[in-house]
């Protein structure tokens, strides 16, 4: 669904809040400056009551202009909290956080390195073509972001800094990138998304790194090579990704992988090597099954499954002994194992939009799970099962197919939001849960959705 054009417009303008934003691209300086000429009027029309009637003009010639646009691209604007080298106090001391941004200099300022106490450091729209070995004498500078830093020559080079911990890098030109980080021996976060990467980091020799994210670029892993054994985290949301490799399996102190919006329609059972797994995230991808290996991760603690082709989950899921979070809605789920009753570290299940028409009488194990969404399924009926949940907080169970509700619905100890929303309940059954729901509102603030049952505090 297409965003309203106002939206868009707002958008447009959003240098004045955000740090960053999407501007477009035109193929001619004509086009561009049109842009800019149709921004200022539209923020003056915004910030003029009296020249709102404006509005509708400008935004027709805004989607006259958009339609000429070649892309989009990342514009950036220095961080909340830190402070704009050309705003500098006198008291270099004094600065903590540096925003060193629009600088033409291809050098950094002498007067950085007076900074003795500053810990963060950012180049915006810059063309620094190297972070001198003196940077390392700044005792505690331990991060730095590169945002569109472009060296007119070359690629911007990295001198050796041993204290240099966290290294965020976005800019879509490849050629004015670092080819590797092994100048930087303590580097335990490289954040580079958003960068147009097609292969992926050259990290082999960054031993202690810690996290690695890496969103919004183009990799596929058919690169993915070496061992990082210290890896916790590795970031991989919306790039190309089809297959997941066997060298996934390298990074055994992965503690969390996420895989997120890509095409992925295989993983190598070698993901069963990461046993220090404990959040795997594979939401809007192309499974039609779990992966086998991800049935060896003993301490896999969260998984998501959103979006994906699943039809079934496989009995193996049983052996997941330390799963705490299972998502698995937005499928093609028919059924659940009775194994799942083997979760009994289970707190939160979500089931919901798929058409599962019963419920396993296992499920009834899980007397740690507090959450449970089967909404938008196909149950006939109120499963038994649930009403040994006694640890149960939050039970959406909207949008099946229930006529009768048993009794037993009202004497769950802990139950705080209920919702029984569009299911063709028979005319007794819903009396008493609008007689309940009155009840409970009022002695215990439960929070029942059904239609005629929900009080205004509700709604």
């Amino acid at each position: 669904m297409r965003k309203p054009l106002f939206s868009l417009l707002l958008a447009g303008i959003s240098s004045l809040v955000s740090a960053q934003h999407q501007v477009p691209v035109f193929a001619t300086k004509e086009d561009s400056a049109a842009y800019e000429d149709l921004s200022r009027r539209f923020a003056d029309a915004m910030k003029n009551p009296r020249y709102t009637y404006r509005i509708d003009s400008l935004s027709k010639a805004f989607a006259r202009i958009r339609e000429k646009a070649t892309g989009y691209r990342t514009v950036y604007r220095p961080s909340t909290g830190f402070t704009r080298y050309d705003q500098r106090p006198q008291d270099l001391k004094a600065i903590t956080r540096l925003s060193l941004t629009d600088y033409k200099g291809k050098n950094l300022p002498d007067s950085i390195l007076m900074m003795t106490n500053l810990t963060d450091l950012e180049l915006i729209n810059t063309c620094i073509k190297k972070l001198p070995k003196q940077l390392a004498r700044l005792p505690s500078l331990r991060r730095i972001n590169l945002f569109n830093n472009r060296p007119k020559r070359g690629k911007i080079r990295l001198a050796r800094n041993k204290k240099l911990e966290v290294l965020v890098i976005h800019d879509d030109e490849a050629n004015k990138r670092p080819g590797h980080f092994r100048q930087l021996p303590s580097l335990h976060t490289l954040d580079m998304s958003r960068c147009n990467l097609t292969r992926f980091p050259n990290i082999r020799r960054n031993k202690q790194l810690r996290r690695l994210i890496l969103n919004d670029n183009h990799l596929t892993l058919t690169d993915l090579k070496g061992k990082l054994p210290l890896l916790e985290e590795l970031v991989l949301t919306s790039n190309a990704i089809q297959r997941v490799p066997a060298n996934i399996g390298n990074f055994t102190g992965l503690k969390k992988l996420n895989l997120n919006a890509n095409a992925i329609t295989e993983i190598s059972p070698e993901i069963g090597q990461l046993q220090q797994l404990e959040q795997l995230s594979l939401y809007k991808n192309n499974l039609r099954a779990v992966p086998s290996g991800v049935y060896n991760l003993k301490n896999l603690r969260v998984i998501d499954l959103y979006y994906n082709q699943l039809d079934q989950l496989d009995p193996a899921i049983g052996q997941l002994s330390n799963l705490e979070i299972l998502y698995a809605a937005n499928n093609k789920l028919y059924s659940l194992p009775e194994s799942l009753g083997d979760l009994r570290q289970l707190r939160e299940l979500y089931v919901h939009h798929n058409r599962i028409s019963t419920l396993p009488e296992s499920l009834g194990n899980l007397d740690s799970l507090r959450i449970l969404r089967v909404n938008n399924n196909l149950l006939l009926e109120f499963p038994p099962s649930l009403f040994k949940l006694e640890a149960l907080e939050n039970l959406d169970i909207a949008s099946n197919q229930i006529q009768t509700i048993p009794p037993s619905l009202f004497e769950f100890p802990k139950l705080r939001i209920l919702s029984l929303s569009d299911n063709p309940l028979d005319e007794h059954a819903r009396l008493s849960v609008i007689q309940w729901a009155r009840m409970a509102k009022e002695k215990r603030n439960v929070m029942v959705h059904l239609e005629g049952a929900e009080t205004p505090e509700t709604r």
